[in-house]
Formats: structure tokens, sequence, C-alpha cells
């Protein structure tokens, strides 16, 4: 069943590439709207302090989206990690307080 493999492979493609349109649109859009009604926005620093801010990370923005994947199994990695040493602890905890109990 070649149709299955190929709508197996367009869903995590057709995410990436809205990934990468949503980074674009996040960096880009502003500038673009300053630039036609730039008279307008003269006066408002608000706005382009946003532009100079936001614009530079488009190249953060898409290496965030190529690396999401290994991004998500790292955060998944820590998460795991801290949840063990967390368990860890109560467990060492609750074994000094009931060898407390013991010897009092």
């Amino acid at each position: 069943n070649d149709n299955g493999n190929s709508n197996s492979m367009s869903r995590p493609v057709l995410l990436k590439a809205s990934l990468y349109t949503a980074s674009f649109l996040l960096c880009w859009v502003q500038y673009f709207i300053a630039n036609f009604i730039s008279d307008e926005l003269w006066h408002n620093y608000a706005y382009w302090v946003s532009i100079v801010l936001f614009n530079p990370l488009m190249g953060f923005c898409n290496c965030l989206v190529y690396h999401r994947v290994k991004i998500i199994k790292s955060v998944a990695r820590c998460r795991n990690y801290i949840s063990t040493r967390v368990k860890k602890g109560e467990e060492d905890q609750e074994k000094v307080a009931d060898t407390a109990m013991i010897t009092s």
C-alpha cells in the first residue's frame, strides 16, 4: 500500500513547513507593515523596538524548527531524569524518617 507510506510522510513535512512559515511571519510581517505605514508608526517607539528585536530572530527560529525533534527528545530526557531524581530523593527521605522513628 504505497498510499499509506506517502501519507505518513506528508504530515511531518506539512508540520515542518507550517513551522517555518510561522517563524517567517513572526519575524518579518511587522517589517513589511512598517514599510507601508511608516508615517503613521513614526512615533511608536515600541513598534520599532519590536521590529529590531524580532527581525534578526529569523535564524534562531529556523534553528528551533530544524532541531525541533532533538529538542523535544532532550526535554523529555531531562524531565525523566528530574522526575527519577525527585522520586529517589523522596524515597531517601522516607528511609531517613523510618530510621529516625525506629531509633527513637
